[in-house]
């Protein structure tokens, strides 16, 4: 449950109304309730935004609709952010998760860092290759969380399976 001073502070009255209105059973805080966490509503107070729903609105509607349809990844911004990622840094990602599960190992930054090689991504343009080498190297330190890692290594098969969909085309062939 959201607490009172929380959401006295989101409709900028006292919680004596917030209290006033939850025994009024409004609909607007059953709304909140159910659809928000205490820290999404506190972010929104703070900054005037909620991260993943600025994520989510990115998305285009066939994907979301591809996403909502799918029970293979169980987190929601993991999801939007594996998609978002460009065809390449999924490839590598893919490659190296697969590495992972042959040598029985945890995906982590270090070894994503010390296994990006050119066998990974096999490009004739030295400049290309650093260019993808630097986007993904941002992308592991930017966008992805621990948590985000913490869950690819303990759903590993299921993320494989979830990039290797888009590296086949079946995703895109979907709609």
């Amino acid at each position: 449950m959201i607490k009172t001073v929380t959401m006295a502070k989101l409709f900028n009255v006292t919680p004596q109304a917030i209290n006033k209105w939850r025994r009024e059973k409004k609909p607007v805080l059953s709304l909140l309730e159910k659809y928000f966490q205490e820290e999404e509503i506190n972010e929104f107070i703070n900054n005037d935004t909620i991260e993943k729903m600025e994520i989510v609105s990115t998305i285009p509607k066939g994907e979301l609709r591809y996403l909502s349809s799918q029970r293979i990844v169980s987190d929601d911004l993991l999801k939007v952010k594996l998609i978002q990622m460009p065809q390449a840094i999924k490839q590598i990602m893919l490659t190296q998760l697969e590495f992972c599960g042959d040598k029985n190992c945890n995906f982590t930054l270090d070894l994503a860092l010390m296994t990006f090689s050119k066998d990974v991504v096999p490009l004739d343009d030295d400049s290309l290759f650093e260019l993808y080498k630097a986007k993904y190297i941002y992308y592991l330190e930017n966008v992805m969380t621990q948590k985000d890692i913490n869950y690819i290594n303990s759903h590993k098969q299921e993320i494989i399976e979830f990039l290797q969909m888009y590296n086949d085309g079946i995703v895109a062939g979907s709609w």
